[in-house]
């Protein structure tokens, strides 16, 4: 079967966001065994974020910040 996607579906998201993003979640797809792996890539969730953040991509909250 094809998937189509809906180009109104699309984000463009700038590369370095994408890898830091691709990075955060091959470690979380090792689930609780990643603490054995090596240390989680806290600054690369937090750039990524704060990066989809500033691009507007992430929902506000009733205090003004990001979800």
């Amino acid at each position: 079967m094809t998937e189509t996607t809906n180009i109104e579906d699309t984000v463009l998201v700038p590369r370095a966001t994408f890898e830091r993003l691709r990075t955060v979640a091959s470690h979380v797809s090792l689930g609780r065994t990643a603490a054995l792996v090596g240390r989680y890539p806290y600054a690369a969730a937090r750039r990524a974020l704060g990066e989809l953040h500033d691009a507007g991509l992430l929902p506000e909250t009733s205090s003004g910040g990001a979800q």
